[in-house]
């Protein structure tokens, strides 16, 4: 079968009984709901009093609000999010009263000037071109870059150390050991996703004079402040 080229799918179709279906997503389907759910026009919407940005592409849904669409617990949510994150498909922005959703390369998916992969494969070219440019000109005014300039490099980094850590299973063990009866994976990916992995972390990050974060120090610690007891 030949893989190239595309579809479009309306949103409409979210209301076919097809789509409801009363059984959990599958990780598949909870991806294409994302696409057709994001916004598709820049607006303003009111949360709770107050009035957030959202562009095109992106969606301030809340946790609690896509884990009634997924059929899904929040946490299983958030750590599919963390995976898409991970993979750089989306970029997710805590916020205080929802989060901001990013879908990467959202107008490669949606936008309707592109007739086929060969259009689209250049502007993904230009688009590569672009980024790489920018950043060897700011390497080139500064001689540095580093994530104290780019909030997506910080959380590249915090990204990185979060999967060695909970992969390490003698340091889970070690932490399991001090801290009893807490789910110590639960309890790191608690602190990054409600603190570390928001801008309000990378500033208080930022206000310190290290060049260098000690994620696993920061993590460790932050353990007892964010406490997640086995069930």
């Amino acid at each position: 079968m030949n893989m190239e080229g595309w579809i479009k799918l309306h949103r409409k179709s979210l209301s076919h009984w097809l789509y409801n279906e009363s059984r959990p997503h599958t990780r598949r389907e909870a991806w294409e709901d994302m696409l057709l759910l994001c916004n598709h026009d820049d607006e303003k919407v009111l949360i709770q009093g107050e009035i957030i940005d959202c562009k095109r592409g992106q969606s301030v849904m809340s946790l609690k609000s896509w884990a009634k669409q997924f059929k899904w617990t929040i946490q299983k949510v958030r750590t599919f999010f963390i995976l898409l994150e991970n993979d750089s498909m989306i970029v997710s922005e805590g916020l205080r009263k929802s989060t901001r959703i990013t879908i990467c390369n959202y107008e490669i998916y949606q936008n309707n000037q592109h007739t086929d992969n060969k259009e689209i494969t250049r502007k993904q070219q230009g688009d590569n071109k672009e980024i790489t440019t920018n950043k060897n000109e700011k390497n080139e005014k500064n001689n540095i870059y580093t994530w104290r300039d780019d909030f997506e490099l910080y959380k590249k980094e915090l990204r990185k150390v979060y999967f060695e850590l909970i992969e390490d299973k003698e340091y889970i063990k070690l932490q399991e050991k001090y801290h009893p009866k807490v789910d110590i994976k639960l309890s790191i990916e608690k602190a990054c996703t409600n603190y570390w992995a928001t801008e309000v972390g990378w500033k208080k990050k930022k206000a310190s004079k290290t060049n260098e974060i000690d994620w696993k120090a920061t993590l460790t610690n932050a353990i007892n402040l964010n406490k997640v007891y086995k069930t």
